[in-house]
């Protein structure tokens, strides 16, 4: 419990801010599910896959722009991703360019 009014303060702004990133990474990881549910599937249309990386990749550097993920990460989450769609037969110079 808090003693302080401060205190009190950065309870309710830690909560905030939980909930904030929290929605964030559900996200990134529903983003990540899709298109590995869409490479997996096997019938890859490179304008979909194209769109949806797009998306993918947009949100995971807007949650590094608002401090959610670390810059390491989000380099990380995306290379190994491009890596996954390499392995499974895609054309990654076509999605990434």
């Amino acid at each position: 419990m808090p003693n302080t009014k401060s205190a009190e303060k950065r309870v309710r702004q830690s909560k905030k801010r939980y909930l904030r990133n929290k929605a964030w990474k559900e996200k990134v990881k529903a983003l990540r599910k899709d298109i590995i549910k869409y490479v997996l599937s096997g019938n890859v249309n490179i304008e979909e896959l194209k769109k949806k990386w797009r998306e993918f990749q947009s949100t995971v550097d807007k949650t590094k722009t608002k401090n959610v993920f670390k810059p390491n990460k989000v380099s990380r989450l995306k290379s190994r991703l491009l890596a996954f769609i390499a392995k499974h037969g895609v054309d990654v110079s076509k999605i990434a360019s």
